[in-house]
């Protein structure tokens, strides 16, 4: 089993049924792509979360960052390729073309993760994270089992992923867009040095930030803060809630 991927197209481009929500972050507009999920997926993170959360970082470090995705992903991909979130330095998504953080829906009923105990430092110290965040832990003698509910999966993908994935932006703006402003000549050279720093100490800048971040939030009382799911808001924007709330589910048919 593969993902397919079309010639010259990323298979997160590929969108089913969706919504774009606009809102105020920076001082500038931000934009929300909510697909429509499955039967049996919700979204965990909603729009005003996501508002939320852009309002409470640093304004420079959204510089030319100007969508989230809330993705559903395709049931393979979920198999094959399962994730909390992405970053997409340039992506063609919906009418938007460039920078892209994805956050993407999980099972209505929770998310279980197994993880082997032959780990190298790197994936030891991601269980660590995960265990901390895990409703429950199950431990055998070929490794762990995850249980995650909906709330646990959105406290990870708002509070960790997505400043995460935000850590790698602020990490290409320092090393290839701001430089490049100045130098637009330099721009390929600066971009083939960025791709050429080891995925660790790339990663591992993500995590400083992401930790950093949340740290300083919980330092000023502005995170965890509990899920914003307004009817009103959901209204006005042209959302589904089956989409945000497993219990509406019945509700709204399944997306394609």
């Amino acid at each position: 089993m593969v993902i397919p991927s079309p010639r010259g197209e990323w298979f997160c481009e590929r969108l089913g049924r969706h919504t774009v929500v606009t809102r105020r972050a920076a001082g500038r507009p931000f934009h929300v792509v909510v697909e429509q999920t499955r039967a049996d997926c919700i979204h965990p993170c909603t729009v005003d979360d996501i508002a939320r959360m852009l309002s409470l970082v640093p304004a420079r470090d959204l510089d030319k960052l100007e969508l989230v995705l809330l993705r559903q992903p395709k049931r393979k991909e979920q198999i094959l390729s399962p994730v909390w979130g992405r970053l997409r330095y340039a992506a063609d998504i919906a009418k938007f073309q460039g920078p892209v953080i994805i956050l993407e829906a999980v099972a209505a009923s929770g998310v279980a993760l197994n993880w082997s105990r032959k780990l190298d430092p790197g994936d030891q110290e991601e269980l660590e994270r995960l265990r901390a965040d895990a409703d429950r832990v199950e431990e055998s003698k070929r490794g762990y089992r995850l249980h995650f509910s909906v709330d646990a999966v959105r406290y990870l993908q708002l509070f960790r992923t997505f400043p995460h994935e935000l850590g790698h932006w602020v990490h290409y703006l320092d090393r290839v867009e701001r430089p490049s402003a100045l130098a637009p000549d330099r721009w390929d050279t600066l971009q083939e040095a960025y791709k050429a720093i080891p995925k660790q100490e790339r990663e591992a800048f993500a995590h400083r930030y992401s930790d950093h971040t949340k740290q300083a939030l919980e330092a000023m009382g502005h995170v965890p803060f509990p899920r914003i799911l307004d009817a009103r808001s959901l209204g006005r924007d042209g959302l589904r809630r089956g989409d945000f709330d497993a219990t509406a589910k019945k509700a709204v048919p399944e997306a394609e």
